[in-house]
């Protein structure tokens, strides 16, 4: 089966190195010009990349970004072809995508991933599906060649839902670890001595370890667009359910810890 990847950021490279490893046929399109291996087998335009392939995997930045590729690929003939959606996005997009899929005789599913670069490179991510069970299946082979788990969430949207629900609790994770380190830093506590501290307690998560270099200040190669994130957190709370919203009024019933270091009681 061949394989069309739209996309070379950080993370389509990790992937496409991953995919050309384990033997498959493949085929990549990126918006811009960028150097990519010798041996990867890139095409000028993305009608050529469709008319090629099978399967079409997709990974880039944001809903824009994405609407404007897949209106592209979709206004030539796609009948019979697979496209795979693997960027995080509002659920209304994955929505739309799957409808021109179907109205053009194709097929879609959303499949997210959790991990970085560097669990990419390593074959490592996990890989969250949305679609039909059968098309989940098929692609297994193709996705273990990143993926250290497949989970099938159910429907397509169900994917890129459970995505939304592990980045928001990732974002809220970071945001109060700063919060208590500012906090601690105001008491006069060093940063070593609160990671090292909290490292030994069930406060870490394991996604913290690996970034305790960073946290101290360490220039390393970026591997999580800050922007990226921020955009998928405020898509999952612009769509959760009214009832989920944080509302003002409940931190009066919990304690907060302030940057002052001080902390008030409700």
């Amino acid at each position: 089966m061949r394989i069309g990847f739209v996309g070379l950021g950080r993370m389509g490279m990790a992937m496409t190195a991953r995919l050309h490893a384990a033997g498959f046929a493949l085929t990549a399109w990126n918006r811009t010009a960028r150097e990519v291996p010798e041996d990867l087998a890139v095409v000028d335009s993305l009608r050529e990349l469709v008319n090629e392939s099978d399967v079409v995997f997709s990974m880039l930045i944001d809903d824009a970004a994405t609407m404007e590729v897949h209106e592209t690929m979709f206004a030539g003939e796609v009948s019979g072809k697979l496209f795979v959606e693997m960027g995080t996005m509002r659920l209304d997009t994955v929505a739309r995508l799957a409808e021109m899929a179907n109205a053009r005789a194709a097929r879609f599913i959303d499949a997210p991933v959790v991990g970085t670069v560097a669990p990419a490179l390593q074959g490592k991510l996990m890989t969250l599906v949305g679609g039909d069970a059968d098309i989940v299946d098929m692609l297994t082979p193709m996705l273990s060649a990143f993926s250290r788990r497949i989970v099938h969430c159910g429907p397509v949207g169900a994917g890129m839902a459970m995505k939304h629900c592990v980045n928001t609790v990732m974002s809220v994770y970071f945001a109060g670890l700063a919060e208590a380190v500012g906090a601690g830093a105001a008491a006069g506590l060093s940063l070593d001595q609160m990671l090292d501290v909290v490292l030994d307690t069930p406060a870490a998560l394991p996604a913290l370890a690996p970034k305790v270099d960073v946290i101290k200040g360490a220039e390393l190669p970026v591997a999580f667009s800050v922007a990226g994130g921020m955009q998928g957190y405020a898509r999952h709370c612009r769509q959760r359910p009214h009832q989920w919203r944080s509302h003002a009024g409940n931190r009066e019933r919990i304690g907060l810890v302030h940057r002052s270091g001080k902390q008030r009681h409700g």
